[in-house]
Parts: structure tokens; sequence; C-alpha cells
């Protein structure tokens, strides 16, 4: 496995709904490390991963593809064929399609304030 070190930003704001991140294109259709910078969190919220089987048109959450954000804090998604994680928050062990996102889920009156970047494996 190699890690391409450009940690690209992704997304970045402050959401107060559920938000769909910004569609990503996974050049090497096999895996990424993505990490969410969460500074503030208030009220009901998640990050997902999710995926698109029809180029854009369907979204779906990837396998279990979600952390509870229990506050201020980095959390990591590794998707990778056959891997398993100790040390982030949620390893998906299946490669990472080519069309994927992020979606910000808020709810409560909460609001999440982050970035997001990936590094490519």
């Amino acid at each position: 496995m190699c890690i391409s070190f450009v940690n690209e930003t992704i997304d970045a704001g402050t959401y107060t709904s559920n938000t769909a991140g910004a569609t990503q294109t996974n050049p090497g259709t096999r895996g990424a490390l993505i990490t969410v910078e969460v500074t503030a969190a208030t009220g009901s919220t998640q990050l997902h991963l999710q995926f698109s089987p029809d180029g854009g048109v369907t979204w779906i959450n990837y396998d279990s593809g979600a952390i509870s954000v229990g506050g201020a804090g980095s959390y990591t998604f590794l998707v990778y064929p056959g891997i398993s994680g100790t040390y982030v928050n949620e390893a998906i062990a299946y490669p990472l399609p080519q069309l994927w996102r992020m979606n910000y889920g808020v709810s409560g009156g909460g609001s999440l304030t982050l970035s997001t970047f990936v590094n490519y494996l």
C-alpha cells in the first residue's frame, strides 16, 4: 500500500443541516484515508461516507460508513481492500469506488464546523 501524501482539502465550512460534500473522483479506484477535522459540533451530528454506482445520480452510505461526532477532534475513515484498522474510527475493507463523497448529518438544531482531507492509497 502506497499513501499519496497530498493532503487534499475536499470540504470545509459550518453545516447546520444534512449536507452533501463535493463529489470526489478516486483516481486509482483502490482506497483512501479520509480525515475530518472537526473544530466544533453541537446537537446530533454524524459523518457518512457515500458512493455512487450510477455516475452521481444515486448516493449510498458505504458499508457501515458512519461516525458519530462527539465533539471537536479528528475522525478518520480508512478504505482499502482487506484492511483492518485499530487506529482509525472506521475501517472499511473494500475498494473505494470511483465516485464518492462525504455527507455531513446534522439534526436537532445542531451545527458542525470542519475541514475534510483525503490521501489516496
